[in-house]
């Protein structure tokens, strides 16, 4: 309907109130059929207007007319004219209640839960075994540990291996070298810190040693003077270094223990004063106690040198925080897992 044929100004709708829980609002549902312009067909298209029904006139459902006005509030630009035609709402009327018809209801209500319960009842389908069920055991069925959640109590598998290792740390005067902006030494400290937490952390057999004096600086029952000693390792003042000394003392502590692996970790930047002895000694050692060389900060010349003493497959040449990835990679091929 348009303003000329109502005699108001602006436009006039017609619709059904779809809404009327608020105060002096309704809300109004404008239907609307038009042709789409591209794929040719009657689409329908339904507008909510909120009008405002200062008497509160309009009731859900009822047919009403509404009209533009200014704007009531943030929402409300329509107000309504008249209601068109009033919603038919069924009345509804209590049926009265035979009271002897619910006596004897409620009186039979005890009867037929008693029979009810004396009823047999149909045993429960005992659980299919996992074979039955194509194989797949259910976890949930079966008593679990609550330190190892995923074993059965009568499945105990095998410990794990132990593990045993001794980090030898050259600290003679070439590892004074700089190199990214720190020294060699540095990164080893870095790296042997590293290690002994790990191991701490683990209750590890473990020692931090240094050449030539083979000096233990930590061990399991280090505490903070381990971290400390650690952490304050300064290259001496001495060009001597026997990594072969080292390596073999070390091995014969590991040979008495009952870990199933032995390592013998050794930070080095590759010129020892007996390479030609530790090359021979860390290829007789192999199969017993494994013998890793570690150089941090490698370059060329210094990972040539350390290859030809520990070999090739047994080198980690990486900077300080790549040594944990590094040294597991390597167990891992050492041990064929």
């Amino acid at each position: 309907m348009t303003a000329k044929q109502t005699g108001l100004r602006g436009k006039v709708r017609d619709g059904t109130v779809v809404s009327d829980k608020m105060q002096k609002t309704v809300v109004v549902a404008i239907e609307a059929n038009f042709r789409h312009r591209l794929y040719k067909k009657t689409v329908r298209r339904v507008r909510r207007l909120l009008a405002h029904d200062e008497r509160g006139e309009a009731q859900m459902g009822d047919r009403v007319r509404i009209a533009e006005t200014s704007p009531v509030s943030r929402r409300k630009r329509w107000r309504l004219l008249e209601v068109l035609v009033k919603a038919q709402l069924p009345e509804v009327a209590p049926e009265s209640i035979d009271l002897e018809l619910l006596g004897e209801v409620r009186a039979e209500e005890p009867e037929a839960e008693a029979a009810v319960s004396a009823a047999p009842t149909a045993e429960e389908p005992a659980e299919p075994e996992p074979a039955e069920r194509g194989g797949k055991l259910s976890v949930r069925q079966y008593l679990r540990d609550r330190e190892r959640p995923f074993l059965v109590r009568d499945d105990e598998s095998p410990e794990p291996p132990r593990l045993a290792l001794r980090v030898v740390v050259d600290h003679s005067t070439s590892m004074n070298h700089r190199r990214s902006g720190r020294t060699r030494m540095e990164s080893v400290a870095e790296g042997s810190m590293m290690l002994h937490l790990a191991c701490t952390a683990l209750s590890l057999d473990h020692q931090v040693a240094v050449t030539p004096q083979q000096a233990v600086l930590a061990d399991p029952n280090s505490g903070e003077r381990g971290k400390a000693l650690i952490a304050g390792m300064v290259p001496a003042l001495t060009g001597w270094e026997d990594v072969a000394v080292a390596v073999s003392r070390h091995s014969k502590e590991l040979m008495e223990s009952t870990a199933a692996i032995r390592l013998v970790l050794v930070l080095h930047d590759g010129y020892p004063n007996d390479g030609e002895k530790a090359k021979k000694l860390c290829l007789d050692l192999r199969g017993k106690v494994e013998v890793i060389g570690i150089l941090l900060d490698p370059d060329d010349a210094t990972r040539a040198a350390m290859s030809e003493i520990f070999g090739a497959d047994r080198l980690v040449a990486c900077r300080a925080n790549e040594l944990p990835k590094k040294l597991a990679a390597m167990l891992r091929s050492i041990r064929g897992i």
